[in-house]
């Protein structure tokens, strides 16, 4: 089968200012397939989004169909259960304080096997928060993730959350402590960039952490 691509002059022009080079076919070919990449992994996220976390179903199989058993996550505890029995558990126990939690994505980008999530939760304050007796409010917690796909499933995480902004509506005051124990590391996995070519400027491929 041949396939036919064109062009505008101006996207070629700033490929091979940018690069250094012409634009040839193997790096048509390898930004299509990260193209397809991205767009798969997108889907299985807002499905994940949808299902698990929009639609509060944390059993073992609604997880597995998206999350591998060891997923690691950068945000846990010392304590806390290795792979995704401890992020169940860490979701679960926030959602004891704030019912009803939803996720209104902002901003959905990918790149290779990396997803950046910015989102809002939507969520409702009723439990004990951080000594806060529940208020009923409505709060809103800005939040962004970056996940980690390999075969089709999240297998590595980060986030972020403000809960400076969420403390203020529920009337609690947060102070920051140095932490006591060490940050978890995740082994060092490749890290799934963008194809580009061995002549093109060095993506960053650091070890995981």
């Amino acid at each position: 089968m041949e396939i036919t691509v064109e062009i505008e002059s101006q996207h070629k022009d700033e490929f091979n200012r940018v690069f250094g080079r012409e634009l040839t076919a193997d790096d048509i070919v390898k930004y299509a397939e990260n193209a397809v990449t991205v767009k798969r992994n997108k889907d299985i996220y807002l499905a994940f989004q949808s299902e698990v976390i929009n639609g509060h179903d944390w059993s073992d199989e609604a997880l597995l169909k998206y999350m591998k058993e060891d997923i690691f996550d950068h945000n846990a505890g010392p304590d806390d259960a290795p792979g995704f029995e401890g992020f169940r558990s860490r979701y679960l126990q926030w959602a004891e304080s704030f019912h009803d939690g939803t996720q209104v994505n902002e901003v959905l980008i990918g790149e290779g096997e990396v997803l950046a999530v910015l989102y809002n939760t939507h969520a409702e304050h009723k439990g004990t928060f951080m000594g806060i007796e529940p208020t009923d409010k409505h709060v809103v917690i800005p939040g962004i993730e970056f996940v980690r796909f390999e075969d089709g499933k999240i297998v590595e995480r980060w986030g972020i959350y403000d809960y400076f902004s969420t403390a203020e509506e529920i009337g609690a005051n947060i102070t920051f402590t140095p932490r006591t124990y060490e940050i978890p590391r995740g082994k060092p996995l490749p890290w799934g960039g963008p194809p580009v070519d061995e002549e093109s400027p060095k993506r960053y491929t650091p070890g995981l952490a």
